[in-house]
């Protein structure tokens, strides 16, 4: 046995030998920045060190780059490091000049033998970034976070499969955008421009919505294209997404119910247009519910960029009426506030003194988050939304067919827009009780906005939520309920056992399922509207399919082991 003086002094050692072992990996040089000149390191490297390489054999090769350089460890169990690198940088007579290294590190490291894999970093994109070719003069995206919503949600059906369509109150709207056309809303119980009623609701070839205005079924006129207001509108809420052309709208595939309410008589009845308007997409969403869906429309949201300033709700009882209507079958009401900077409880404004809680009011915002021209209320402007510099579809008639434009008529399809793809991505148990009780719905509808709205000064005493929409936080408030009170959502969202993945994405109709369940799943594709175009069974590992898919966007449901999976598959020509 050791005397105890040599006991003490083993355990010293080990104890001394332990640290250093622990101190070891973390001691690589942290930075040897050279600090004659400020370049940061612009050469990222991702090295996996074999189990046998030492510290001094790593440390050596490092040192011997003789570059600026700094080491990051990423992971200790995985032997993942981080090499960041500059540039050879000389200055001299004629100059600076660099001499990129990337070349020469790479060959070190792989000279070393020391590494299991080592390669430089690459840039990656987010996937839901739409490639519409005007995307970045849309700076309203990054505000209302919508790039993280896309990942979930782009409007088109609901989980009940049901196709969802928003109404435009306006002053109409070219169908014949490109960047609008396969999103517009159509009457397929219609038979346009026969004169007959043929499905019975009481409005005669509304085959493309209707003209609440004139009473007619056509929702283009002069007008619009002078004006192009509607159009412009309907741009920011539902412009088609990723289909390589002008701009994304909120949604990329909600269906658009074009309703004009001008008269086209300069001397007509503006207000009684609206409310025959109004009366229209009430209609047309009771047919749809009284007929199982076989008729009229499932509207979930109307857009209303029209109003009346110095009115208030006295003045216009009938039209303040409406929201209740609409909402009683399941409709949310959103409308612009109006652009003067006033207090509109003090000065009157139709229809944000309304005072439905089924309609929501929406001011303006600019590029800075700072509220912008607009009228305001603690009280009756339920939030802001981006409203200046939109830029958005046009009128074809007028020339180019996209422009910017400012004001809260481009602010308000923003949050009807946010109402549809929160309802896209929303539980049964929600669309449960929206069919059941509309009132408890369309409440947690906004208690979803306006709680999550992002807040800042300039809109804390301007608005009853004190903020600008945020459509992000929305769906965290709507996914966080729908979790809780629906065991079906959960199951569906929680695909930790539950692995399926289809490849490529895009593809040309020939693609590769993979699934991980023991046994079967079943597999089901259905167009952007909803209706069914094709199922089959995939089985556990890889199932190759070639399906006969005309280009476009379909959604794919996969189901097994009572859950479920949607994924958005785009199929190129």
């Amino acid at each position: 046995m050791l005397p105890p003086k040599y006991k003490l002094m083993l355990i010293g050692l080990l104890t001394f030998c332990s640290i250093v072992k622990a101190q070891t990996w973390s001691d690589f040089p942290r930075k040897q920045k050279n600090l004659n000149y400020s370049i940061p390191y612009n050469h990222t490297f991702i090295l996996q060190f074999k189990k046998s390489a030492s510290y001094l054999q790593l440390n050596d090769l490092f040192q011997s780059l003789n570059v600026p350089f700094e080491i990051e460890i990423i992971d200790s169990n995985w032997n993942l490091l981080g090499l960041f690198t500059q540039n050879d940088t000389h200055f001299g007579t004629f100059g600076t000049r660099i001499f990129p290294n990337r070349e020469n590190v790479l060959q070190k490291l792989k000279e070393s033998n020391l590494f299991n894999h080592f390669q430089s970093t690459h840039p990656i994109q987010k996937r839901k970034v739409p490639n519409d070719t005007y995307l970045n003069k849309q700076y309203q995206f990054s505000l209302t976070k919508n790039y993280n919503v896309w990942e979930n949600s782009i409007g088109g059906t609901d989980r009940n499969g049901d196709t969802i369509v928003v109404a435009i109150i306006d002053d109409g709207l070219d169908t014949s955008h490109v960047d609008l056309k396969d999103n517009i809303w159509h009457n397929w119980n219609e038979i346009p421009y026969n004169g007959v009623d043929d499905d019975g609701n009481g409005f005669i070839d509304d085959y493309l919505g209707w003209n609440g205005g004139d009473q007619t079924p056509f929702i283009f006129n002069s007008e619009s294209i002078i004006d192009g207001h509607g159009t412009c509108v309907a741009g920011v809420f539902g412009a088609r997404g990723n289909n390589n052309t002008g701009i994304a709208g909120t949604n990329w595939t909600t269906k658009i119910m074009p309703i004009l309410c001008y008269p086209s008589d300069p001397l007509g009845d503006g207000e009684l247009g609206v409310i025959r308007s109004m009366i229209y997409a009430y209609k047309m969403k009771k047919l749809y519910l009284e007929s199982n869906k076989m008729k009229g429309a499932n509207i979930v949201a109307i857009n209303m960029s029209v109003g009346m300033d110095n009115a208030f709700a006295s003045d216009a009882p009938i039209w303040c009426s409406m929201y209740d209507s609409l909402g009683k079958v399941g409709i949310v009401s959103v409308s612009a506030a109006t652009n003067r900077n006033v207090d509109v409880s003090v000065t009157g404004d139709i229809p944000t003194l309304c005072g439905s809680q089924y309609l929501i009011t929406v001011s303006s915002s600019d590029d800075m988050d700072q509220h912008a021209t607009s009228g305001y209320s603690k009280f009756f402007v339920d939030l802001a939304a981006p409203g200046e510099n939109m830029y958005t579809t046009s009128p074809n008639a007028m020339g180019f067919p996209y422009k910017d434009e400012s004001g809260t008529s481009f602010a308000s399809p923003q949050v009807s827009g946010a109402v549809s793809l929160i309802h896209a991505a929303a539980c049964k148990a929600y669309l449960s009780l929206l069919n059941q009780n509309p009132d408890s719905a369309i409440a947690l509808v906004k208690l979803w906005m306006l709680s999550m709205v992002d807040t800042n000064n300039s809109l804390m005493s301007k608005t009853l939520s004190g903020g600008r929409l945020n459509t992000l936080g929305m769906w965290q408030a709507m996914d966080s309920w729908c979790w809780k009170h629906d065991s079906v959502y959960s199951q569906v969202n929680n695909f930790d056992n539950f692995k399926i993945k289809l490849f490529p994405n895009p593809n040309n109709g020939k693609f590769t399922v993979f699934s991980n369940l023991k046994g079967q799943a079943s597999l089901a594709i259905y167009d952007i509207v909803g209706h069914l175009i094709y199922n089959a069974v995939v089985f556990e590992g890889n199932t190759e399919m070639n399906v006969p898919l005309a280009s476009g966007n379909y959604v794919v449901v996969f189901e097994g082991q009572k859950r479920q999976r949607r994924e958005l598959l785009m199929v190129l020509d």
